[in-house]
């Protein structure tokens, strides 16, 4: 009878334990964004321009350079809509704190001399079906990471960071698959192959 009590004692013990970290993880990543979310909106007035209004305030070119984006100074921003804590300005990308602190762009974040910014916009691809089944859908996940230079907000250069391939097959009765999206450090290796 004893070891019955001891194991559970142990199990819930255990449960309350996995709860409570699993608790204090979830409560960590929303402050992470939250802290993101109150940076971006703070950051220099050249970015805010940018971000408040969407990409519409970004001049397309016609010929994009596929060179090395001559930044020295920028910063990293994903695509993630939010409202400001006003609840009435919206903002169409977000400061990523851990990709900045990872490429060392976070020194910037109040710099007014900025280069430009990498806006990160996500897509996907339907790269086919499952089966002979022309209604399921196989879709992969891509980062189109966008250089716009400052002052003149022109797009300088674009790259596709794809992510992984949808799984092979799918259990009966699901509509398709997506892949992973591209991991942070695809991101920053991609980012500083192309800043020299």
């Amino acid at each position: 009878m004893n070891k019955k009590i001891i194991l559970v004692v142990i199990v819930f013990a255990a449960l309350i334990g996995g709860t409570a970290v699993l608790f204090i993880m979830m409560r960590n990543f929303k402050e992470g964004i939250v802290a993101d979310n109150k940076t971006t909106t703070t950051l220099p007035d050249n970015v805010m321009k940018l971000i408040k209004n969407g990409s519409d305030q970004i001049k397309p070119t016609e010929a994009i350079s596929y060179e090395s984006a001559n930044f020295k100074k920028y910063l990293f921003l994903k695509y993630h809509p939010f409202l400001g804590e006003d609840g009435k300005t919206g903002y169409s990308y977000r400061y990523d704190s851990g990709i900045n602190k990872d490429l060392h762009t976070d020194k910037y974040i109040t710099a007014s001399d900025l280069d430009g910014v990498i806006l990160t916009d996500i897509h996907n691809e339907n790269i086919g079906h499952y089966g002979n089944n022309e209604n399921t859908y196989a879709a992969q996940m891509a980062y189109i990471l966008k250089y716009v230079k400052f002052p003149e907000n022109t797009i300088i250069r674009r790259d596709t960071i794809w992510g992984s391939e949808p799984p092979s097959s799918v259990k009966r009765g699901q509509s398709g698959a997506v892949g992973n999206y591209p991991k942070d450090s695809e991101v920053i290796e991609a980012i500083t192959k192309a800043i020299k």
